[in-house]
C-alpha cells in the first residue's frame, strides 16, 4: 500500500508502496495466531515509484552540491521552483547559523513575487533568531493569505504585535482568522476578551472557531461570558451556543478553580434572560462534567456529579442548587 509521498531532487514526485503480507504489527495479534504468520513475509517486494507528466522526455538527473555551496548562494536557492531544494537550502541556512546572510534574506522576502519564498524567507530569519516585530507586521498584511496565516504564529512572540492580530480575526481567509483567534489566546492581555467575544458571536456556528476560542484561558473563563452577556448573546437561544455554553462550563469545572466555579455557579443562578433553564441546563451539565474529571476528585464525588449533570435537563434550577450546595460543602 502506498505509505509515503515526496517531491524528489529532480521535481518529480516520488511515492513509496509498502509491501507486506501482514500489515499488522505483532503486538496487536494473540500470541496463538503468530505462530503461524511470518512478518517478514513480502519484505523484498516494497517499491518506490517516480510519478512523471505525460510526454517528460529523457530523464534528466538534476544534483546541486549544496554542501559546498556559499551561505549567500544557498540564500539564492530558497527561490527555487522545486521544493525539494528549498528545504534542504533552508536546512542548512539554520545549520550554519550565518547571519551575514540576513540582510540578503530580508531582501528576499521584500522583493519576491512568489509567496512560497516569502514564507521561506521568513522561516529562515526566524530560525537564525533576526525575525522581527516590523518584518512580521508586513508579513501579516502580504498578499498571500498563506504567508498571513503564518506571520499570525509568528507574532506570538511580539506584544506589539498584538493590535494587528485582533485584525487579523476578520480576515477574509477562514484559515487566517482561524489562526490569528488561536495565537490571540497566547496573550494575557485582557483586551483580547472583546475580540474573542466577537469571534464567538461572529464565527461561532463553526466549532472550529469555537475550539480556538476555548483553547485560550482567557476564552474559556467566565469573564468571557460577561463579555457575552453585555453584547446581547444570550437572547437568543441556539444549540451552537447552548454547546458553546456547556463546553466552555466542562472547561471551568476541569480546572477546579474555586473563583472560576464560584463566578460561573452565581452567573448562571443570577441568569438574566428568557429560557433561564435551558441555558442554565447547559451550564450545570458542562460544569458537573467537568468537575468530575477534575483531578483528585473522589468516586463518591464523581457519583454525584453525574446524578447533578442527568438531571440538569429535567429540573435545572434544583441541579443548580444541588451542584452549588455539594462544590460549597
Amino acid at each position: 500500500r502506498p505509505a509515503s509521498l515526496a517531491s524528489g531532487p529532480d521535481g518529480y514526485l516520488y511515492v513509496i508502496d509498502m509491501y507486506r503480507q501482514h500489515i499488522e504489527t505483532p503486538m496487536s495479534i494473540p500470541e496463538d495466531l503468530q505462530k503461524d504468520m511470518d512478518f517478514d513475509a513480502g519484505n523484498k517486494y516494497g517499491r518506490i515509484y517516480r510519478i512523471v507528466p505525460k510526454n517528460a522526455g529523457a530523464y534528466k538527473k538534476v544534483v546541486h552540491d549544496l554542501k559546498n555551496v556559499s551561505t549567500l548562494d544557498l540564500v539564492g536557492f530558497l527561490s527555487d521552483q522545486n521544493s525539494f531544494w528549498r528545504l534542504q537550502a533552508q536546512r542548512l541556512l539554520l545549520e550554519r547559523q550565518d547571519k551575514s546572510v540576513v540582510p540578503a534574506v530580508k531582501a528576499l522576502f521584500k522583493d519576491s513575487e512568489d509567496a512560497r519564498f516569502r514564507l521561506h524567507a521568513l522561516y529562515v530569519l526566524e530560525g537564525l533568531n533576526m525575525l522581527d516585530a516590523s518584518t512580521v507586521k508586513a508579513a501579516m498584511k502580504d498578499a498571500s493569505p498563506g504567508v498571513r496565516e503564518n506571520a499570525a504564529i509568528l507574532s506570538e512572540r511580539f506584544p506589539d504585535c498584538l493590535p494587528q492580530l485582533k485584525e487579523l480575526t476578520r480576515d477574509a481567509s477562514t484559515r487566517v482568522a482561524f489562526q490569528a483567534t488561536l495565537s490571540l489566546g497566547e496573550f494575557k492581555d485582557k483586551s483580547i476578551l472583546p475580540v474573542l467575544g466577537r469571534v464567538v458571536e461572529q464565527r461561532g456556528q463553526n466549532p472550529w472557531f469555537r475550539t480556538a476560542v476555548l483553547s485560550s484561558e482567557a476564552g474559556s473563563g467566565i469573564d468571557l461570558l460577561k463579555v457575552l452577556e453585555n453584547n446581547s448573546f444570550f437572547e437568543e437561544e441556539s444549540d451552537w451556543k447552548l454547546t458553546f455554553l456547556e463546553t466552555l462550563s466542562s472547561v471551568v469545572g476541569s480546572r477546579n478553580q474555586k473563583a472560576q466555579i464560584t463566578g460561573l455557579l452565581n452567573f448562571l443562578s443570577k441568569f438574566p434572560k428568557e429560557n433561564t433553564s435551558i441555558w442554565q441546563a447547559a451550564g450545570v451539565k458542562g460544569l458537573a462534567n467537568g468537575l468530575a474529571s477534575a483531578e483528585g476528585m473522589e468516586k463518591a464525588l464523581k457519583e454525584k456529579l453525574k446524578n447533578i449533570e442527568s438531571e440538569a435537563d429535567k429540573n435545572s434550577s434544583k441541579a443548580l442548587g444541588d451542584l452549588k450546595q455539594l462544590y460549597n460543602k
